[in-house]
């Protein structure tokens, strides 16, 4: 897949860092679980293309988890393929852990985000002015209007970055 807007960082070809995207994309699936994953599948990329139930079994998710993933119909290139097309179409840019855009504090927290998703300047992602946006994967449709103009006015002045946007 190609990233012709440079969203991934300039790592285009970072099949690691989709398949991260890919799995973070994916709802319910959090730090547990990715950590439980990266611990059988330590080389994320060799996940990309093949259907999660067909890698699930020996990763011994919650059972909860495990449904989740087990009736999952897309890749994790596929969620990695609409999240950029997603950012791409809304001018959002994404960063992951150790790249430059990637404020420095939050990578040394104990469970950091491995990917962020951001509307702002990202060559300044240390500078005083940022705001990070903090909702839920399982959001109220309504309101998707209102807060996307709210963090196009933000973005004007501050870099706003979120988790899970």
């Amino acid at each position: 897949m190609s990233d012709p807007a440079g969203i991934i960082g300039g790592m285009a070809g970072d099949d690691r860092k989709k398949a991260m995207l890919g799995l973070w994309c994916i709802q319910g699936v959090g730090h547990a679980a990715i950590e439980a994953i990266e611990a059988v599948y330590p080389d994320l990329s060799v996940l990309l293309d093949v259907l999660p139930r067909d890698w699930l079994g020996p990763v011994g998710l919650n059972q909860t988890q495990g449904a989740r993933l087990a009736e999952e119909r897309w890749t994790l290139r596929q969620w990695a393929t609409d999240a950029l097309h997603r950012t791409s179409v809304s001018g959002m840019k994404i960063c992951y852990r150790g790249d430059p855009a990637y404020p420095r504090g939050l990578g040394d927290l104990e469970r950091p985000p491995p990917t962020l998703f951001y509307w702002g300047r990202g060559d300044r992602p240390n500078g005083p002015r940022r705001l990070a946006m903090v909702g839920s994967r399982d959001f109220e449709v309504d309101y998707v209007d209102a807060i996307e103009r709210f963090a196009w006015q933000l973005a004007a002045h501050v870099i706003v970055v979120s988790g899970g946007a």
